[in-house]
């Protein structure tokens, strides 16, 4: 395996971890009950910055694979990454069902194609 296909799996599989810890934290949780919980809140916003960071190096270490696999919303990743990062005095107000809306479900392996 290439040096650069060993970097694209640093970068794809924390993508889909970081979704998965996020589901699993927020599954059956209202907005009431992720309001209420910083440490809720602290894990899933933990997640996405390690989801839109990895993100964007896909998207800069291997641009042919995110365009093989468009229906992964890259750029949104990153994007969500920064509002989370840099505007931490909304974070509550986000939910577990807004905190990522161009996320959507997690795709399977068989949807990313290398």
């Amino acid at each position: 395996m290439n040096k650069k296909a060993l970097r694209l799996n640093d970068y794809v599989h924390p993508v889909r971890d970081a979704a998965d810890r996020i589901q699993r934290y927020t599954f059956g949780k209202s907005q009431l009950d992720f309001t209420a919980d910083e440490q809720l809140q602290d894990a899933v916003v933990r997640n996405i910055e390690i989801m839109g960071e990895a993100a964007r190096n896909v998207s800069l270490h291997a641009p042919e694979f995110a365009q093989q696999n468009v229906q992964i919303p890259w750029a949104a990743l990153y994007a969500m990454r920064n509002r989370v990062s840099h505007g931490y005095w909304t974070i509550g107000a986000i939910g577990p069902r807004g905190a990522a809306p161009s996320i959507g479900r997690r795709p399977n392996r068989r949807e990313l194609r290398s």
